[in-house]
């Protein structure tokens, strides 16, 4: 029984590799409406890169009628299958308000997410709504934390922010 799901498990992979590279070459060769059909599809196989090529196509609207709420619902999906682009993406989005309202509650769900999966400016941008203190008061703890975390990820600004907070303790 193990063998069948594994083997289950492995055509699934396969087949999910293959709708996104289908979709690359159809978008290479400028058939852009069946690239974004192989995406869609591969979106509704819980495939977050299909989520955030599709997303893309609305949001940049040259395949199909610019969509911003068709966008973000695609983006918020491909964070919800732990594509930290798609986190950063949607938590940006929230946070300065690009085609949605800004909403600091759900900019923070999102780039924590992103910063959780690895990505350095998530956790950049995370920590400087805690320094600016745009959820209400000023969090210098929670800053520093999230300066430390985009640092370890590699962000040079969150290193340079991050010893600007340190050494202004001292």
């Amino acid at each position: 029984m193990k063998k069948i799901i594994t083997l289950g498990l492995l055509l699934a992979l396969g087949l999910s590799a293959n709708m996104i590279e289908d979709g690359i070459n159809a978008a290479k060769q400028g058939k852009n409406k069946e690239a974004l059909s192989a995406f869609e599809k591969a979106c509704d196989s819980k495939i977050a890169k299909g989520c955030m090529y599709s997303a893309q196509a609305y949001a940049k609207g040259n395949i199909v009628k610019r969509d911003n709420l068709k966008a973000m619902e695609l983006f918020a999906q491909s964070c919800e299958l732990d594509l930290g682009e798609g986190c950063i993406t949607t938590g940006s989005a929230y946070y300065y308000g690009r085609g949605v309202k800004k909403d600091y509650d759900k900019a923070e769900k999102y780039l924590d997410k992103a910063c959780s999966l690895g990505e350095a400016n998530g956790c950049f941008i995370l920590a400087s709504m805690f320094d600016l203190g745009q959820k209400g008061k000023r969090d210098e703890k929670r800053a520093l934390k999230e300066y430390t975390r985009a640092c370890d990820f590699g962000s040079m600004a969150g290193c340079k922010f991050k010893r600007q907070m340190e050494e202004s303790k001292h």
